[in-house]
């Protein structure tokens, strides 16, 4: 609903022709199957076109660019939804990046989602479907959020030195929200954070992202230090762009080499839990609680898992194939049994030998997987013992014992993996 404008002197209603939250999931279950099935390449695009999701992101900041400007031009702008938490969020958070540079860097960025996101009380348990111990509808679920960081996304895009972080960033913080092992995005709103205590007993994802070890994963090169005050973006369709790098990471077609975007270790330990296959048993890596490399089919994936082969790194030492563990069964009533360690065991179990990721084939990886630039005659790939990527020299220049999987001596592992390392090696 909507108050009459006639009772405001010198005021203006305008609508911005946002959808509700169930015209947006509409939209967004559609553009799920676009990507999942993969039409034939004649009907692709008339498709992802008929799903209106590009369209969405292009209203949403159609409106916040009109928002900025009446800003700009010093007039008053009252901004409000149904509720108040979805399409506010987004338009005022977005009018907020384009007007203010503090927004565009790391902190700030983190800054904004807090104050126009959690304290203003976007329901992300409701709208994600979180608290497996409450029954939400699906009615209550829709992807708000998500096409938030897709339209920033655009932005990077169109200025691309002008945001201190990079789409990793943005990746992260969605892949961290369904996985419920940071405190910072459960619950519906400030008070059920507040009344489970969640400050105390959980950990913020910031306090992750912002640790030493990865703030450089997350830094945007290019970027130049709030070159421009204000941003005013091209609202046209012909710019506003599928987000491959985020939709297409599992897509072999797409991507014949490694994915793009590595996932975060809470997310490969959550999707080896969740993942169990049609006869009941855990696939091979999952059973052993290892990392999860090509093993699951999420959006954009249609590939089988690889091939069961030896891979050899330039070091040439051999990569441990996993294989199915055939005790993990249905159990005699029917409920499947899945015994996956946690993410400390995971790293710290001397006693317990585990069976290695299977390591990406070197035929698939044309780039390094952390800093992307190409393999070449001098520039050779190594694979991380870990986690199974390939990396150059620079991106491999840790070495750690790995003990669980036959590992005693250090052996190379990359960055990310040589922080998780260190991170439980300094708990108590």
């Amino acid at each position: 609903g909507y108050e009459f404008g006639g009772g405001y002197e010198k005021c203006e209603l305008e609508f911005m022709g946002i959808e509700n939250i169930h015209e947006m999931r509409k939209s967004y279950q559609n553009f799920f199957n676009c990507i999942r099935h993969r039409h034939a390449d004649d009907q692709w695009h008339s498709t992802l076109e008929s799903t209106g999701w590009l369209n969405h992101l292009r209203i949403i900041l159609k409106a916040a660019v009109h928002i900025a400007q009446l800003l700009r031009g010093g007039q008053p702008v009252l901004v409000h939804c149904s509720d108040g938490w979805d399409r506010t969020a987004q338009l005022v958070s977005m009018a907020e990046l384009l007007l203010d540079p503090y927004y565009r860097t790391i902190r700030g960025f983190e800054v904004l989602i807090e104050k126009e996101w959690l304290s203003f009380g976007h329901k992300f348990a409701q709208r994600y479907g979180h608290q497996p111990g409450q029954k939400f509808s699906s009615s209550e679920r829709s992807p708000v959020f998500l096409q938030f960081i897709d339209v920033v996304q655009q932005l990077l895009l169109q200025f691309p030195s002008e945001f201190e972080f990079n789409e990793k960033f943005l990746i992260s913080i969605l892949d961290n929200i369904p996985t419920c092992q940071f405190g910072t995005f459960l619950g519906n709103a400030e008070k059920e954070r507040g009344d489970l205590n969640l400050k105390d007993v959980t950990v913020s994802l910031w306090t992750r992202m912002n640790s030493p070890g990865l703030i450089p994963e997350f830094t945007n090169t290019q970027y130049k230090n709030a070159t421009r005050g204000y941003l005013k973006p091209s609202t046209s369709m012909s710019d506003i762009v599928l987000w491959r790098n985020y939709y297409f990471r599992w897509n072999k077609n797409q991507y014949p080499g490694q994915y793009d975007m590595p996932l975060s270790r809470e997310l490969r330990m959550f999707l080896a839990k969740k993942e169990v296959d049609k006869k009941g048993r855990l696939s091979p890596l999952e059973s052993h609680g290892a990392p999860v490399v090509h093993r699951f089919s999420p959006p954009g994936s249609d590939g089988e898992p690889a091939s069961p082969e030896m891979s050899q790194d330039e070091d040439g030492a051999d990569s441990p194939l996993a294989r199915s563990d055939p005790s993990l069964q249905l159990g005699t009533q029917g409920e499947r049994i899945i015994k996956v360690p946690s993410v400390k065991d995971f790293f710290r179990s001397p006693t317990t030998r585990q069976k290695a990721p299977l390591w990406i084939p070197d035929r698939w990886a044309e780039a390094c997987a952390e800093c992307r630039m190409p393999f070449t005659f001098s520039r050779r790939k190594h694979h991380c013992r870990s986690c199974g990527k390939i990396y150059c020299s620079r991106c491999t220049k840790h070495s750690i014992p790995i003990p669980q999987f036959g590992f005693l001596k250090p052996v190379r592992v990359c960055s990310h993996c040589h922080f998780e390392w260190m991170r439980k090696e300094a708990e108590p």
